[in-house]
C-alpha cells in the first residue's frame, strides 16, 4: 500500500505499514489552490494513479482527483470517505434548517470571519465547488461517517444512494478517569468563538441570565472581550478560558455537569459529544446527528437552533 501526504512527518508506525510518500503540494492552505497544484503537476499524478487498482482519497479537498483517476484509468476502484459537506457548499457545512446555497456560504463566511470581502469570495467559491459534486459520480464506493450525513447527501445528490454507506469513526481514545462533578451545577460550552458552533446563541443564552447587567455592546470581533466583560459582572458564575489544551478540557469535563452544544449547522459526527458521554456528562445539544450519536441513552430536551437571518 502507497500512502500520498502532505504530513512531513508521519508517526512512525505509520512508516512501518505502508510504503509513505510525501508531497509538498498537498500542504496547500485554500482549496483552490490545491486543485490548481494538483492541475499543474498532472504528470506525476498520472503516474501514480497508472500504478494502483484503487484509489482511497479521505480529504475534501482532493475530491475532484475521483474525476481525474477514472479519465486516466477507467479501471480503476475509487473509494472517497467524506468527512462533511464539502459536495454540496464550498465552506463544507450545511446550516440546519436551510438549503445548502450560495447564501449558505456567504452566512458562514461571515460569520465565521467577519469579513464581508471574504463572503463574497465564498459566495463565488459556492459554483467553482461543483467540480467537487462531480466527482461523486466517478466514485465506486463512498463512505459517510453517519447516517443523518449520508441521508443529507443523497437528498441533493441521489447518485450516491447506491454508493454509499455509513461506517462511523472510531471513538477519541479517552483516560480512565472518575467523574468528580464541581460542587454547583456547571455547564461547560466549548466551541470558542465559532459562528456555526452556535457562539451567538451562548451569548444569547449568557446575556439573559445576566440581564440585570450593564454589559456593553457586542461585536463578533471581540468575543472572548465580550466574555471577560461578562466574567465580570457575573460574580463568578461564568468564566472565560480561552484557548485551552485538549488535556486540561478533558479535565474540565471531569467536573461539569453538562455540555452545551447549540451549534447551527449539521454536525457529520461530533467528537465532542462522544467524549462527554464517554466521560458520563450529560450532552444539551441541537437537532441534527447528535441524537444518533446518543442513541440507546434516555434523551434530554434537545433545543432546535437556526442562523439569525
Amino acid at each position: 500500500m502507497t500512502v500520498v501526504s502532505g504530513t512531513e512527518k508521519p508517526k512512525a508506525d505509520i512508516l512501518k505499514s505502508c510504503r509513505y510518500t510525501y508531497w509538498s503540494i498537498l500542504k496547500a492552505r485554500y482549496k483552490p489552490a490545491e486543485w490548481l497544484k494538483l492541475f499543474a503537476n498532472a504528470r506525476t499524478v498520472r503516474k501514480l494513479i497508472e500504478r494502483v487498482d484503487i484509489i482511497y482519497i479521505p480529504s475534501h479537498t482532493l475530491l475532484p482527483l475521483a474525476t481525474i483517476a477514472k479519465l486516466v484509468k477507467p479501471e480503476v476502484k475509487v473509494v472517497l470517505y467524506l468527512h462533511n459537506y464539502q459536495p454540496l457548499t464550498y465552506t463544507s457545512v450545511v446550516l440546519a434548517g436551510r438549503e445548502p446555497d450560495l447564501a449558505t456560504d456567504i452566512i458562514v463566511e461571515r460569520g465565521e470571519h467577519g469579513s464581508l470581502l471574504c463572503a463574497l469570495a465564498s459566495g463565488l467559491g459556492h459554483y467553482v465547488n461543483e467540480v467537487n459534486a462531480l466527482s461523486l459520480y466517478f466514485a465506486d464506493k463512498i463512505i459517510c461517517v453517519s447516517k443523518r450525513q449520508c441521508e443529507i447527501l443523497s437528498r441533493y445528490v441521489p447518485v450516491i444512494r447506491n454508493k454509499a454507506s455509513v461506517i462511523y469513526n472510531p471513538p477519541p481514545p479517552i483516560p480512565d478517569i472518575d467523574k468528580e462533578l464541581s460542587g454547583y451545577p456547571t455547564i461547560l460550552f466549548s466551541g470558542g468563538g465559532s459562528f456555526v458552533k452556535g457562539f451567538h446563541l451562548a451569548v444569547k443564552a449568557f446575556t439573559e441570565i445576566l440581564s440585570r447587567h450593564d454589559l456593553g455592546g457586542y461585536s463578533s470581533y471581540y468575543q472572548y472581550r465580550f466574555l471577560e466583560r461578562c466574567t465580570s459582572k457575573s460574580y463568578g458564575k461564568l468564566i472565560a478560558l480561552g484557548k485551552v489544551p485538549h488535556e486540561k478540557l478533558i479535565a474540565l469535563r471531569r467536573r461539569v455537569w453538562a455540555m452545551a452544544f447549540p451549534s447551527i449547522c449539521e454536525e457529520q459526527l461530533p467528537y465532542s459529544i462522544i467524549e462527554f458521554c464517554l466521560l458520563g456528562t450529560v450532552p444539551i445539544a441541537s437537532e441534527g446527528d447528535v441524537p444518533e450519536v446518543v442513541e440507546g441513552a434516555r434523551r434530554a430536551v434537545l433545543w432546535r437552533s437556526h442562523p439569525p437571518i
